[in-house]
């Protein structure tokens, strides 16, 4: 099964500071039913991001991942995603490289509740005159719904 969306981003701001941004947006999803329990899934973006950034209006942010999802119980399904992004800043000398793993599960209590455990790591590096810090992160995160 495949989905595409193809358009064109274009924002303008009232402060003359901020140039106009504008280009190409793409929304794209792959899935491959590899069994009838496991679905291989291809993803890609680019769209225009907000900076929180002094002097940038935003960033053209490309994105590229791959997910496994697993059922290996009948109320436990299994997660492993792999993302590379890059951020190009507009109006400064900034592109960012993140790469981010993560690893969660959906584990059906009862009807009412899942449990949604869920690991990520992220690694980001930056370069440009006006870089970002460099980031190593890993959070985990536990949700009940």
């Amino acid at each position: 099964r495949v989905a595409v969306g193809v358009g064109y981003n274009r924002r303008t701001y009232d402060n003359p500071a901020f140039l106009t941004l504008s280009g190409l947006a793409v929304d794209a999803r792959a899935d491959y039913y590899v069994t009838t329990l496991s679905t291989l899934s291809l993803v890609a973006s680019r769209k225009i991001e907000e900076a929180a950034i002094v002097n940038s209006a935003g960033f053209v942010a490309t994105r590229f991942g791959l997910r496994l999802d697993h059922e290996l119980l009948r109320n436990l399904r299994l997660n492993l995603t792999g993302q590379m992004q890059r951020d190009d800043f507009k109006n400064i000398d900034r592109k960012d490289r993140l790469f981010l793993i993560t690893a969660g599960a959906d584990y059906s209590i009862s009807r009412n509740w899942t449990l949604n455990p869920k690991v990520d790591y992220i690694s980001r590096k930056s370069r440009g005159q006006v870089r970002g810090p460099q980031m190593n992160e890993l959070r985990m995160l536990v949700t009940a719904s």
